[in-house]
């Protein structure tokens, strides 16, 4: 064969380009699905997000560092996103697969968990000297499912991870605003070499808020430093700010969008935690550093003002939670009619609920098929159909 490819270069060309086609496309099919890469080396799917680097004469495995493309991936650039719905809300599950679909977006299931099934052993306080009023069973739940979250971050060594709870909804431009605020929290910590959400070390932040129902930011009398650390930029995404002059005097447009240190935060329906945050967390929240005497959030709350903890908020709330007008509108029981009008609120711009029911809902093709009718070619193949059968 070879004596027959004597003096034809251009077929031993195509020839060697044929055997190397598939390693071409491994390469191409890593770049385009967002696989993270650091310090120029493709971390594998199989690593579990790892890389492992030589440290005096073994092996050290630390969380990966992804570049400010994999925002674009299905993860926002994060290394998972976990949702948090109790077993028997399938209903919500299945919005959630719902919107992961929609949006190219992978989700990662964790189960809500029973309060009144922790044993007494295991409660975030001491049973025989209790606070003076203790977390209810739905309370306590919550703090347990969210903190099975942060014990299942530590344990899969992730560098970041996002926390959803079931009832969300946000704006199908979520990748737009993700990347302005990687690029300011890449100021804010100093990240050099454009480490995505500038998370550069376990010092960058905790926690990241992007849905909450109140935020504040650290007072300028006795926080006169970090009250002057603050973004602000025009997002189309974003709702009309009422006052938006006084946040950014130049802004042509009313719809701005904001960033600063965390100081006080209420509402857990989205939030993202570092390797360094989930530590902190389940140290200091119901762990050894911190009872839980309170519903987490406020708990929460009360760790950054301390100063235990170290974030960011985003303002507005890039999240609503998502209301039916039912029952079915809280997981925690209470004696009230249900008369909450159905929606997101107003601070979700162009939310994906209502673009999916846009996309999937209020369909009929008998409708589009009649109202289209029948091409003179299509008409004349329909006939012979009908001459064939008799």
């Amino acid at each position: 064969m070879m004596a027959n490819l004597r003096g034809k270069p251009a077929v031993i060309i195509i020839l060697t380009a044929l055997l190397y086609l598939p390693a071409i496309y491994v390469l191409l099919d890593r770049f385009y699905s967002g696989e993270a890469v650091s310090d120029g080396n493709v971390i594998k799917p199989e690593s579990n997000g790892r890389e492992k680097t030589a440290n005096t004469g073994h092996e050290e495995e630390k969380p990966a560092i992804v570049r400010n493309d994999g925002i674009q991936n299905s993860t926002l650039g994060f290394q998972k996103i976990f949702f948090v719905s109790l077993p028997e809300r399938t209903d919500r599950q299945d919005t959630m697969r719902l919107i992961a679909s929609y949006m190219g977006l992978d989700f990662t299931y964790v189960p809500g968990v029973n309060g009144s099934t922790i044993a007494d052993k295991a409660l975030p306080y001491d049973i025989n000297n209790p606070p003076p009023k203790p977390p209810t069973p739905a309370e306590l739940g919550c703090w347990r499912a969210h903190a099975n979250v942060w014990a299942r971050i530590i344990d899969e060594n992730l560098s970041s991870a996002l926390i959803l709870e079931d009832d969300i909804d946000f704006t199908v431009g979520i990748r737009n605003v993700l990347t302005s605020i990687s690029t300011h929290l890449q100021t804010f910590t100093g990240a050099t070499h454009g480490e995505v959400y500038g998370l550069v070390d376990d010092n960058s932040w905790d926690m990241l808020h992007l849905g909450h129902c109140y935020s504040a930011r650290p007072p300028s009398d006795t926080h006169p430093v970090s009250s002057k650390i603050f973004a602000a930029w025009e997002d189309e995404y974003a709702p009309e700010w009422n006052d938006h002059k006084s946040v950014l005097p130049n802004a042509k447009s009313s719809r701005i969008r904001a960033l600063h240190p965390t100081f006080k935060v209420a509402c857990t329906q989205a939030y993202v935690v570092s390797l360094a945050g989930a530590r902190r967390l389940l140290y200091e929240v119901g762990g050894p550093g911190g009872e839980l005497h309170r519903p987490i959030d406020l708990v929460i709350m009360n760790k950054f003002s301390d100063g235990a903890l170290k974030g960011y908020t985003v303002e507005p709330s890039m999240f609503g939670q998502w209301k039916n007008g039912n029952i079915g509108d809280s997981d925690i029981p209470k004696e009230q009619e249900w008369k909450i009008e159905k929606g997101s609120g107003k601070e979700v711009i162009k939310g994906v609920m209502e673009e999916m029911k846009k996309t999937w809902g209020g369909r009929d093709h008998w409708k589009e098929v009649e109202s289209k009718g029948l091409t003179k070619k299509e008409h004349a193949r329909e006939r012979r159909s009908i001459l064939e059968v008799w």
